[in-house]
């Protein structure tokens, strides 16, 4: 009888998990002259993803601007609320203790030249990123 001999490596591949067969989605657009990257959202991670594949890591050393899929200016009061307990450090805490001073400096000059007022970040969570190359 073939066909239990063929169900046995079926049903070890449909029992593999997906994150070994999983790409990322990740797509070159163009229009004339111009070119975009589209990258799915990587919203929570373990610091094992990194470092990303090589294509996303240089698409994004070349890239001008990074465009999200959330307009941050209309989110709802109460879901503001909701995120805070996920994005902010326990009381006392500041993102100054929690990163190296390089970095928090790195930090601090990106958000004045964003426009942030200061200390906007000091209750930040920081987000597990790659060790600097």
């Amino acid at each position: 009888m073939p066909a239990p001999r063929l169900l046995l490596p079926l049903l070890f591949w449909l029992l593999l998990p997906t994150r070994l067969l999983a790409e990322p989605a990740f797509y070159q657009l163009s229009k004339g002259d111009q070119q975009f990257w589209l990258l799915g959202s990587i919203h929570a991670a373990e610091a094992s993803i990194y470092p990303l594949p090589t294509s996303i890591e240089r698409a994004w050393a070349q890239s001008r601007a990074l465009v999200v899929e959330v307009d941050m200016q209309n989110i709802p009061s109460s879901e503001w609320q909701q995120m805070a307990g996920l994005t902010r450090l326990p009381g006392g805490q500041t993102l100054a203790s929690q990163i190296d001073a390089a970095l928090y400096r790195r930090t601090l000059a990106a958000a004045k030249q964003l426009g942030l007022p200061d200390g906007s970040l000091d209750g930040l969570q920081p987000v597990v990123s790659p060790p600097s190359p």
